[in-house]
């Protein structure tokens, strides 16, 4: 069972647990839908695969966070799903979400609160990932408070390099924007923002 809103509504049978290793797929493109996924610790990537043989990461998923959304309303999946280090799973049932939305109001909104949430998020995301500096795209990162995990998590958010984005750090902390509250742990200068990730790269 997840006790996660909207999904601690639904009936234990509508969850699974499942553990992926670093690189291992939880589904294909073009696997048929079965269950979106909720994130407990670590993280996946959705890899889609376009016709002239390229592939395009078009979306990392942390700690907290659900995947496959979309497979709600769809027969296959439109991306590979994989794992981006060792990752604790809940699997959701899309038939008990399904059912959920037909006779539960209050999952509804929930859910539907939930994805707007997401959506801004996104929008936001895609907002940072824009700035073409490294150390201001950090800087922003940090002051929203996205840096809740490991530098490698933060930098998979922000479209960095581990290194690019250790660097940026270490410069703001040098320029005194940024101060180093601990190990793996930042703030600003005027102490209005903290970060306070478990660990390192």
């Amino acid at each position: 069972m997840i006790d996660i809103a909207p999904f601690d509504r639904l009936p234990p049978s509508a969850t699974n647990a499942q553990s992926l290793k670093k690189g291992e797929r939880l589904f294909l493109q073009g696997d048929r839908t079965r269950f979106m996924a909720y994130v407990e610790s670590g993280g996946l990537k959705l890899v889609r695969h376009l016709a002239v043989g390229t592939e395009i990461v078009v979306h990392n998923a942390n700690t907290g966070q659900t995947v496959a959304e979309a497979a709600i309303f769809s027969t296959h999946y439109h991306c590979d799903c994989l794992a981006t280090e060792d990752t604790d799973l809940i699997l959701i049932s899309l038939d008990a979400i399904k059912n959920a939305l037909n006779s539960d109001q209050v999952f509804s909104n929930l859910l539907l609160a939930r994805l707007a949430r997401q959506v801004v998020s996104l929008r936001a995301r895609l907002e940072l990932v824009a700035i073409p500096s490294a150390k201001a795209r950090v800087l922003l990162a940090v002051s929203e408070g996205l840096h809740t995990g490991t530098i490698r998590t933060l930098a998979a958010q922000i479209q960095l390099s581990p290194e690019a984005t250790n660097r940026a750090l270490s410069q703001l902390v040098r320029e005194g924007i940024l101060q180093k509250a601990g190990r793996g742990r930042y703030r600003l200068a005027d102490g209005r923002a903290e970060t306070d990730p478990p660990g390192r790269i």
